[in-house]
C-alpha cells in the first residue's frame, strides 16, 4: 500500500499527502450547522471582499461542493455566516471567488484518486 494519497485533505488540488495529512496547505477547519440542522466539518478555503462585504469559502470534508457565505467578524472574535440574498450578489461573489481560487480546481473529478469521497 502506498504511503501517500492524493487530495485526501479535500483542498481540491492534486498534490500528494503523507501520513500527517496535507503537506502543501495548513488548512483551518470549522464545523457549521446547516438550516437542516446537519453538522458539516469544512476546510476554510479563505475569505475575500466584494462590494464592502466579507465572504468566506468553505469546502465540506465529504463533498467537492464549495459553500460561500457572507462572513461577519465581531469585536469579540465571534462571527456570523449569512446566506447570500440575491442572484445579483451571488454572481458578483462567484466571479471574485473564481478569480481568486480558479475555476478549474473545483470542477468535478472523474478520477477516483482526485477527490476525497
Amino acid at each position: 500500500m502506498d504511503s501517500e494519497e492524493k487530495c485526501s485533505c479535500g483542498c481540491g488540488c492534486e498534490h500528494t499527502h503523507g501520513h500527517d495529512g496535507c503537506d502543501e496547505h495548513n488548512h483551518q477547519t470549522m464545523t457549521i450547522v446547516t438550516e437542516e440542522n446537519e453538522k458539516l466539518k469544512c476546510s476554510v478555503l479563505g475569505t475575500f471582499d466584494v462590494s464592502d462585504k466579507e465572504y468566506i469559502a468553505l469546502l465540506p470534508m465529504d463533498t467537492d461542493e464549495v459553500l460561500i457565505y457572507q462572513f461577519i467578524l465581531h469585536d469579540d472574535d465571534s462571527f456570523e455566516l449569512l446566506n447570500i440574498q440575491t442572484d445579483e450578489e451571488f454572481e458578483k461573489v462567484e466571479e471574485v471567488f473564481f478569480e481568486l481560487f480558479g475555476e478549474d480546481a473545483f470542477e468535478d473529478c472523474d478520477d477516483d484518486d482526485c477527490c476525497d469521497d
